[in-house]
């Protein structure tokens, strides 16, 4: 969640502190400590717990309500009891609640829903993302999808649609933070790249083969490694949408080569699409658009999304004139050469 002012930030942290020590009393939790880890859909923290357990506990400040809620934490039990994942879990409050509404003392807002998970072990990638990063993850992410069909809704199962609807309102929400970091000139290249993305949606055909519930979130700070294979964490944006959609996600923040590498192991699990690039690119687009209307409230970031546009500018031209460019080298706009091995976008901006 972004703010426009540094005092509102300041002012939801503080309060959210008050909520952390109110909800982990309704807990069977001998915590030792807690740390701060950042703000976003959640303010996130991790819990320490004697004997040498962690937690993390989420204080949803998004749009999230609490069957929303209660439906991500069904759906990462159904893939835990998966034999190929390992996704993070709920635990229950003292009184059975896994999703808790929770007022801090001397506190006249609504109450913020609460739920505590357990910890994944790992670590994200830290440095260069290396050519086995990016096949181990292809193999993962087709698991999981392979596990994600198997699940079976509940009766009271509600989760968000990522499709054309959400994409326009936050192409829309991107509009009234545009002028921060493009030009008129540039923001015309957004809107015609948006239309065409609406379009292609519009022309998909879900199957149960190709649609499904995914994780929604999947850039690489939304996975750890542990001894040197991937796991998929943070499901907090997780609902309806293409599969392809997920590979798309991981593939903003991998050069060309590793892209196809990734694509490559995923296929070999999930069978092929003679189709999948000019699907992939579509969802390409999308999610950076996505990512921005995230990040674009937040003047924090502005430096950030300027920084960007060069690289981001140049895939957009290449969607817009249908020039393929997910497995190129494409060259920054407002550049001279044609190819360079510029660095991938980075979709958490962090």
């Amino acid at each position: 969640m972004a703010f426009d002012n540094e005092e509102q930030r300041i002012a939801l942290l503080k309060r959210s502190r008050h909520v952390c020590l109110t909800a982990l009393q309704r807990y069977d939790l001998e915590w030792t400590g807690i740390s701060y880890i950042q703000m976003s859909e959640s303010v996130t923290y991790r819990i320490t717990s004697h004997p040498d357990h962690q937690y993390l506990l989420r204080i949803h400040i998004g749009k999230s309500n609490q069957a929303e809620i209660a439906s991500e934490l069904a759906f990462l039990r159904a893939l835990n009891d998966h034999s190929d994942i390992e996704v993070p879990t709920g635990i229950a409050s003292l009184d059975g609640s896994e999703v808790l509404e929770i007022t801090a003392e001397h506190d006249d807002e609504p109450p913020l829903l609460v739920t505590v998970m357990k910890w994944m072990d790992g670590e994200p990638v830290h440095g260069a993302v290396m050519d086995n990063h990016a096949m181990a993850v292809g193999v993962m992410i087709a698991r999981l999808h392979a596990a994600s069909m198997l699940f079976v809704p509940g009766e009271n199962f509600t989760r968000p649609s990522l499709d054309a609807d959400s994409f326009k309102g936050k192409f829309a929400k991107l509009a009234n933070y545009r002028d921060r970091f493009v030009s008129d000139a540039d923001w015309a290249l957004y809107q015609e790249a948006a239309a065409k993305v609406v379009s292609h949606l519009s022309e998909m055909k879900p199957t149960s083969e190709n649609y499904g519930l995914i994780h929604g979130d999947l850039h690489l700070g939304n996975i750890v490694f542990r001894d040197g294979a991937p796991f998929p964490i943070d499901f907090g944006l997780c609902g309806y949408g293409y599969y392809l959609y997920d590979v798309a996600s991981v593939m903003l923040g991998l050069n060309p080569t590793q892209r196809w590498l990734l694509l490559d192991r995923y296929e070999a699990l999930r069978g092929s699409n003679p189709n999948s690039s000019h699907l992939l690119e579509t969802f390409f687009i999308m999610i950076m658009i996505e990512n921005y209307s995230h990040h674009a409230p937040n003047p924090a970031e502005t430096e950030s999304l300027q920084s960007e546009q060069p690289s981001a500018l140049a895939y957009l031209r290449k969607f817009v004139e249908g020039a393929a460019f997910l497995f190129e080298l494409i060259e920054p706009a407002g550049r001279d050469l044609e190819v360079s091995s510029h660095p991938p976008l980075d979709p958490s901006l962090s």
